[in-house]
């Protein structure tokens, strides 16, 4: 029902067809704008350096360690999208975290 007719939010395009605008009904999905703090972004590279310096974190053998390098060198890189922005270190970490949490050792 979401995607009835090829684009998300279908069901709720339809229902509001006669309460809103047909700009706003046609209008792409707008991304959350992202808070570019400075400290928060030492902060996720210095994290990301601890993960690096520990040999046996558990999700190292999941991440491109080359990449998680280049990151931690230049927090700046944080910024962009792709492989190993903003979001990706946040998950590798947090999927870090869980993985000991679990005590799960990935073998690869």
């Amino acid at each position: 029902m979401k995607w009835y007719d090829g684009r998300g939010k279908s069901l709720l395009r339809t229902l509001a067809k006669t309460l809103v605008p047909e700009s706003v009904l046609t209008r792409p999905k707008v991304p959350y704008p992202i808070t570019y703090a400075p400290q928060y972004k030492a902060a996720l590279a210095g994290r990301l350096r601890g993960l690096l310096d520990d040999s046996d974190a558990p999700v190292r053998p999941l991440i491109d360690l080359t990449a998680a390098r280049r990151i931690a060198a230049d927090p700046d890189l944080l910024d962009r999208g792709g492989w190993f922005g903003r979001a990706d270190v946040e998950f590798a970490l947090n999927l870090d975290a869980w993985l000991r949490r679990l005590r799960v050792q990935p073998r690869l």
